[in-house]
């Protein structure tokens, strides 16, 4: 009995001992993924954006919302263009870093959505790197549907939650 015991107790203690010396790894090798920093509130209590030069149009960087067809995440070209005005003052400030919020509407599993909010804020970053953003200014986040800006379950609502925000410090 004696022995038995001395054998049970040496088991545990190398069971115990050996999931304490067990690094954390990544066996399947998938991309962990922090999220950027929170930034914190502009000194501009306005809101808006100040720029170097008046080539850009204020009134159009004051949009910061892009929306998404249902189950897509590729840029409409009436987006497109905003992009191109939010990239230029980008480009012409270095030192801004933004970040690119997705979001999904209710329809769909909750993994499914913050997998299509991380397309559609990615697509987002893709487009503004091809005109001319460096990647380091960009960072993306999804939310998924978690945070809803238009509640019902009706196809105006969830249009306005299909959307990325590109947010400013």
């Amino acid at each position: 009995m004696k022995i038995r015991n001395c054998i049970l107790i040496t088991l545990v203690g190398t069971v115990i001992v050996s999931c304490a010396n067990q690094t954390t790894s990544n066996p399947e090798n998938i991309a962990v993924r922090t999220p950027p920093p929170i930034f914190s509130a502009p000194d501009d209590t306005s809101g808006n954006i100040t720029t170097k030069s008046s080539s850009i149009d204020i009134r159009t960087l004051d949009q910061r919302i892009i929306y998404f067809d249902y189950n897509m995440s590729e840029i409409k070209s009436d987006s497109y263009t905003l992009l191109q005005e939010h990239a230029a003052y980008l480009q012409e400030n270095s030192d801004v870093i933004i970040r690119l919020e997705g979001h999904a509407d209710e329809r769909g599993s909750r993994e499914y959505n913050l997998a299509l909010g991380e397309q559609r804020a990615e697509a987002t970053k893709y487009t503004l790197m091809t005109l001319g953003v460096q990647e380091h200014q960009l960072n993306t986040l999804s939310y998924g549907e978690e945070q809803a800006i238009a509640f019902g379950h009706h196809e105006d609502a969830w249009w306005q939650n299909r959307r990325v925000e590109l947010v400013y410090p």
